[in-house]
């Protein structure tokens, strides 16, 4: 059995110089780049990561729009101007109402000589008259009874500080039978009796 018998020749030495110099030659080529030969042709997406960024390297403009920087070329951590502020959004829907009171009758008394019912604040009486000085007559609306439960009378306060009169109800005959009475006057030594302040009234 013949073994066969490798012979060096010209295209042998050829051949394996050019193998010799492609794969030398990519692995220099791939270590000594020259300079500026590298695009963005040549970089892969996503290739260009966070940590190989130079901190503050970056400015604004670097930015598409709607992204956050950390300033025009600032350090790190620093924050941009305020934005002006946005226009006011829309009202909002009104609530739904409150479960009706269970008072009777109520009334907000204007005191003076001729005292009135707050029509915004008042509900099932028709009327109020003073007798004289700090003596109030108020006349409920037909049906309704001051017989029936006790009446809650209270001073109205005045700039955050209650007044030195208060009002309480009173059992005299100064009005008629069906009327509520209301006396208001300065308390302590002998009473006076006032018209200088307004008061409320309730039926529960």
């Amino acid at each position: 059995m013949n073994t066969p018998r490798f012979r060096l020749t010209y295209a042998n030495v050829v051949s394996t110089l050019c193998l010799f110099l492609v794969l030398g030659g990519g692995a220099y080529a791939a270590t000594k780049l020259p300079a500026k030969s590298v695009g963005s042709r040549q970089l892969k997406n996503g290739a260009v990561t966070s940590s190989k960024v130079r901190d503050g390297s970056l400015q604004a403009r670097d930015f598409a729009g709607g992204v956050a920087s950390a300033g025009q070329g600032g350090a790190k951590g620093d924050r941009g101007p305020t934005g002006p502020a946005g226009p006011p959004g829309e009202a909002g829907k009104p609530g739904t109402a409150g479960a009706a009171g269970s008072a009777r009758a109520y009334a907000y008394v204007n005191a003076g000589s001729s005292p009135s019912l707050d029509p915004a604040r008042s509900h099932g009486f028709a009327s109020v008259n003073q007798t004289q000085t700090g003596i109030y007559c108020l006349t409920p609306e037909a049906g309704i009874s001051i017989a029936a439960t006790a009446p809650l009378v209270t001073a109205v306060f005045d700039s955050g500080l209650l007044e030195p009169e208060f009002a309480l109800p009173s059992q005299s005959y100064s009005c008629e039978s069906d009327q509520l009475q209301v006396i208001t006057y300065v308390p302590g030594g002998p009473i006076t009796l006032t018209d200088a302040i307004d008061f409320t009234v309730a039926l529960p």
